[in-house]
Formats: C-alpha cells, structure tokens, sequence
C-alpha cells in the first residue's frame, strides 16, 4: 500500500496542514533552500516528481538554524519511513 506525505504550499502561512500529498516513490529530487533576512531563516524545499514540474514548498520560518534543520530532517525521516511501510517485493 503506497503511504503519501504531506507537503506545505508555496507561501509561508501560519497553518501547518499539508496543501498537496506525494507519493515518496516518485520524488526526483529534493533541494532546501534557505532564505535568511539576518533575524530569521525560512526553509524553502524544491520538489522534483516523475512526470512534473519543479514545485517549491515552504516549510516555515524559524528563529534559529537547529529549529530549521529539524524540520528538514523531520521532512527527510517522514519520506523515510513511508517507503520503509511498503511491503518487499
């Protein structure tokens, strides 16, 4: 059974429910971007899937880099562990 992940929108909003939901099998690539003003940093992620065109997710903003990089190795184990569901062939 595929398991999805849910990934944020395009804009930064304070709600934290997924807009859109992939299928971890067919991720190409996966690239964080980090935007930084000197107070705060957002972590912007590019998606690439199979058969779509680049999209950009923004994963929130954040008062320090340990926070931003827990989100993103957060977003990292959830993919892991949605591939990790599916039975061996």
């Amino acid at each position: 059974m595929t398991r999805l992940v849910g990934i944020p929108g395009e804009k930064n909003s304070a709600s934290t429910a997924p807009r859109s939901w992939i299928n971890p099998d067919h991720i190409v690539q996966l690239v964080p971007i980090i935007d930084t003003d000197g107070r705060a940093q957002r972590l912007v992620v590019e998606i690439k899937l199979v058969g779509l065109p680049l999209m950009r997710c923004s994963f929130g903003t954040f008062d320090s880099t340990d926070a931003l990089d827990q989100r993103w190795q957060a977003f990292l184990a959830e993919i892991g562990n949605a591939k990790q569901d599916e039975p061996q062939e």
